[in-house]
């Protein structure tokens, strides 16, 4: 259950499915497979780390807006 739940993450953190497979058969070769894994995490960790960036800035673009809304209209 734990595995599906990590690989349901990633997925979503936009890991693509060929990665993945490759993530299972490198858990499924054991622990001599664990610095490939790492690096495999470490290089993907810049991808949500860019999501969250640009998240964050749609939602202080959003937060202006309804700033701006709620002073009332500008003259």
């Amino acid at each position: 259950m734990r595995r599906l739940v990590f690989l349901t993450r990633m997925r979503v953190s936009g890991m693509s499915i060929s990665d993945l497979r490759r993530y299972v058969e490198l858990i499924e070769s054991g622990a001599d497979t664990v610095p490939e894994r790492r690096e495999m995490l470490l290089e993907h960790r810049d991808t949500p780390r860019g999501q969250i960036a640009q998240l964050q800035l749609s939602l202080a673009a959003t937060e202006y807006k309804i700033a701006t809304y709620q002073e009332g209209p500008l003259p």
